[in-house]
């Protein structure tokens, strides 16, 4: 059993009630998707299609607003959680959602993710529960990932 299996996130209770307090728990929340929006209409919106990865998707809020600003994407979400997996798939039915993966970051760092390449990887506030020690290797392992004009975009709260 590896840490994300051990933790609170593994349960649906849990689970379900940061869906229903996330904008509670992250107060600038819905400010930091919007600059997130900005952010992408200014330096990866393309005609030509984008394919994106979404690290720790949760409800998938983050990859529908990405669509909303721009159809032309494909995407892939990770989430450790298999809940927060069910309710991306309800959120995202109908977009162009090319993988539901059920990863944890730790599976991740260990290399047992492999997806292909991508030109946009954002994370926004999925890291927190990791430890310091893994929140550094992050960076390294999207490292495999990226296209050559790929842009890596990690949000989140440092207390």
């Amino acid at each position: 059993m590896n840490e994300f299996e051990k933790s609170n996130w593994n349960n649906p209770e849990y689970s379900q009630k940061y869906l229903d307090e996330a904008d509670i728990y992250i107060p600038e929340r819905n400010d930091l998707l919007k600059i997130l929006g900005s952010f992408y209409h200014k330096f990866i919106y393309s005609d030509k299609k984008r394919r994106i990865l979404d690290l720790g998707c949760g409800n998938g809020i983050l990859s529908k607003m990405l669509y909303n600003q721009n159809g032309n994407i494909e995407i892939v979400v990770t989430d450790g959680s298999k809940d927060m997996l069910i309710e991306a798939k309800k959120e995202l039915e109908g977009l162009p959602v090319l993988d539901f993966c059920q990863i944890s970051f730790e599976e991740i760092i260990q290399g047992k993710f492999n997806s292909g390449f991508f030109d946009f990887i954002v994370s926004s506030f999925a890291i927190h529960h990791l430890p310091f020690s893994q929140k550094k290797k992050v960076p390294w392992l999207i490292f495999f990932c990226i296209t050559l004009h790929c842009i890596v975009l990690l949000i989140f709260r440092i207390i």
